[in-house]
């Protein structure tokens, strides 16, 4: 239906992804790929982070700068995100 209207659809995994359903996002049960994927909360196991990540023709359109925040690129939070998704893959918990 957004494909076929033109449509974004963005999947917001910020309470569902990162495994709280089985699948790394919920999003998967569905089969439906969206256009972007928004993910926070446990990608960094309670450290404050947050990511958002799409089709290239998407994220490539957006001007230098115009992704990110106060808290964009903070050491703690990213080492944090990385260790708890190399966490995922190593116990192979999904």
């Amino acid at each position: 239906l957004c494909d076929q209207h033109g449509i974004v659809l963005v999947a917001d995994e910020v309470q569902s992804g990162l495994g709280r359903t089985g699948r790394l996002f919920a999003i998967e049960h569905t089969g439906i790929e969206p256009d972007l994927l928004l993910m926070a909360k446990s990608l960094a196991a309670g450290i404050p982070i947050a990511a958002i990540v799409g089709k290239a023709e998407i994220m490539d359109s957006v001007a230098a700068g115009g992704l990110g925040g106060t808290y964009a690129g903070n050491p703690l939070a990213c080492a944090a995100a990385l260790a708890v998704l190399d966490v995922l893959e190593e116990e192979n918990l999904l």
